[in-house]
């Protein structure tokens, strides 16, 4: 009985190990995949004007547009490390200074820069390094 027992515990041990290796590989492929890939980290700078004074419903048309691009992947593709772009919009505080970045695979630039200027079409936006 005890026998058995020891058995079964061993062989669940053995799949969790095997569970815990398949994850390990899929995180650092995914990782190297991500890695090799060139991103490119824009400023975007909106003017001060009194008709500025849009709504969230501006952002929410970006955001539901690029989410568009993302990719539905089979069980072999996402054990092999593929994943869906990625798109950053940051916000951060330099010099007392409030400024907004978006970081994107280069591949992406027309799509991202084409939703912005749709929205806002006297916003600036120039290339800057990444500022972290």
């Amino acid at each position: 009985m005890k026998e058995g027992l020891l058995y079964i515990g061993l062989s669940l041990v053995g799949i969790l190990a095997l569970v815990i290796v398949f994850a390990v590989i899929i995180h650092f492929r995914r990782l190297r995949r991500k890695l090799a890939q060139k991103y490119t980290v824009l400023q975007v700078r909106v003017p001060k004007k009194e008709e500025n004074e849009v709504g969230p419903i501006v952002m929410e048309n970006i955001f539901a547009t690029l989410h568009g691009i993302q990719t539905k992947f089979s069980l072999w593709q996402k054990l092999k490390g593929y994943s869906s772009e990625h798109i950053s919009f940051e916000l951060a505080s330099i010099d007392r200074n409030i400024k907004f970045y978006v970081a994107f695979p280069n591949d992406l630039r027309n799509l991202v820069e084409g939703q912005i200027y749709a929205q806002y079409p006297d916003v600036e936006i120039e290339d800057c390094p990444d500022y972290s």
